[in-house]
């Protein structure tokens, strides 16, 4: 844009001429700033494009994206996220939904009690993901996941895991908002 404005401005001087270029002693001042136009058009491009290239996936765009699943049997999402022994991982596209993986984990609820160094594996097991599903889960891992930017979704209880993931990025999708 730097560029079409310098070039613009020298082109319609009346010391630029179409067959000859610039003509006169002031005209010469002009190309100086028209070259400079340029070169400041070339530093701009390459500097918007190291930003661009150095930037999140999440903020260019955010698919695909990784989805961890708590679920006992791969086809629901049925499982309390403190009795999770193993993620299921799947990476999203509004239209694709593909199982990648599974990730095991320790036991983090113990009854009344919880386990501090099972929830660190667990949030170490999870931190790629943009949500984790869950049938259940309470406040205090709500927000240990929130913290490292993972959100949990317990809005898919016992629903079918693939539908219930491809309905979510959906809306994701759709409301350019994260969900």
């Amino acid at each position: 844009m730097a560029y079409l404005i310098v070039d613009s401005a020298c082109r319609n001087s009346d010391n630029y001429h179409a067959s000859g270029g610039f003509t006169t002693n002031k005209s010469r001042k002009l190309k100086e700033l028209w070259s400079f136009g340029i070169f400041f058009a070339v530093i701009l491009e390459n500097i918007l494009h190291i930003h661009q290239i150095s930037m999140k996936p999440s903020e260019i765009s955010a698919f695909p994206m990784q989805l961890a699943v708590a679920t006992k049997d791969g086809l629901s999402i049925n499982e309390h996220f403190g009795h999770v022994k193993q993620f299921w991982i799947y990476q999203l596209s509004p239209e694709h939904c593909r199982f990648l993986e599974t990730r095991e984990v320790a036991h983090y609820c113990l009854g009344q009690h919880s386990d501090a160094s099972a929830m660190s594996g667990i949030l170490e097991a999870v931190k790629d993901c943009h949500a984790v599903f869950v049938a259940k889960i309470g406040e205090g891992p709500t927000n240990k996941l929130k913290a490292i930017g993972v959100g949990a979704v317990p809005d898919y209880a016992y629903a079918a895991v693939e539908a219930s993931l491809l309905d979510y990025v959906d809306k994701l999708a759709n409301s350019r908002e994260d969900i």
